[in-house]
């Protein structure tokens, strides 16, 4: 497989970005496994949320100075370069108070993950706060709920912000469109992850080859376990992405058409239904759901290639 990430869509995606308002960059997990080496050179930002500190190290190496915030929370070490933890819970909260360490508070406003509930209600100490919406894709699949549960949780985040005097950052990128007027007019930061690849345009571009074609009998088996029997006479692509390049799709792109995955993946292979359509070996196959990607495992076991 093969993962192109076109510099020029980044850059058009901070653009159309900086329209609603003041941001933070989320770069976690290496940059969602592009490789934050790739990324920083592209930005212009004054604070980066990363996952821990070993994480912000690497960073402080390509930018000296650049605030960096750790989502994971307090690690229980020294903190200098100017890093800085989101506290995650009171324990936390308590020993960078005792340890007189810099930090911001991170707030969970209702997902229940990390994040502290709402019983911290003024610190003149803190550096920012921050909070995370629960909504991805129930926009798509109930907007009347998605639009209920995102307004709940902005009035609960306006309600804790509105006792700090500080920075105040928030994410997720996918309901800016969606937020209330008002909200842009509180000089909230919007902290940006994915949001970099895909925000108006796809700036990541995965693909693989057809290395052979087969054809099938009806009631013939494909992969293992029996995982799929043909129910009729099939023409079907296999694909040289597999589990190992943390392949798991339902469907891809050969010639413009959808294609369907039959069996299940393999580590090295994929096989895909190619009855009605007019393929070769050697032609490439698009990723394009990205909705469904694990687009970190499938960056780090693939090469990634930067393009202008």
């Amino acid at each position: 497989m093969r993962v192109t990430v076109s510099k020029s869509a980044i850059l058009y995606n901070l653009i159309a970005l900086k329209k609603y308002g003041l941001f933070h960059l989320a770069l976690k997990s290496n940059a969602y496994g592009i490789g934050i080496s790739n990324i920083l050179p592209l930005i212009d930002c004054d604070t980066i949320f990363v996952r821990d500190y070993s994480e912000a190290l690497k960073v402080r190496k390509l930018d000296s100075k650049t605030k960096i915030i750790t989502l994971v929370g307090y690690e229980y070490i020294e903190y200098e370069n100017n890093i800085m933890p989101a506290v995650i819970n009171l324990n936390q909260y308590q020993e960078v108070k005792k340890n007189k360490i810099e930090y911001w508070i991170h707030f969970d406003i209702g997902m229940n993950r990390t994040g502290i509930k709402d019983q911290i209600y003024n610190d003149n100490d803190a550096n920012g706060v921050l909070a995370h919406f629960s909504i991805s894709n129930l926009l798509k699949i109930d907007y009347q709920k998605g639009i209920q549960v995102l307004t709940q949780e902005y009035l609960k985040i306006k309600d804790i912000f509105s006792n700090f005097n500080c920075i105040k950052s928030l994410a997720k990128t996918s309901v800016l469109k969606y937020l209330p007027e008002e909200y842009f007019k509180n000089n909230y930061y919007n902290r940006v992850g994915m949001g970099i690849y895909n925000f108006q345009v796809n700036a990541i571009t995965i693909t693989a080859n057809i290395i052979d074609i087969k054809f099938v009998r009806q009631n013939d088996y494909i992969s293992y376990d029996l995982s799929y029997i043909a129910s009729k006479d099939m023409k079907i692509a296999i694909v040289n992405c597999g589990y190992a390049h943390g392949f798991n799709m339902n469907t891809v792109s050969i010639n413009n058409h959808i294609c369907n995955r039959v069996g299940i993946v393999c580590m090295e292979f994929s096989m895909f239904d190619i009855t009605d359509i007019d393929a070769k070996i050697g032609d490439l196959i698009y990723i394009y759901d990205y909705q469904h990607i694990d687009l970190y495992n499938i960056a780090t076991n693939n090469i990634i290639e930067m393009i202008n």
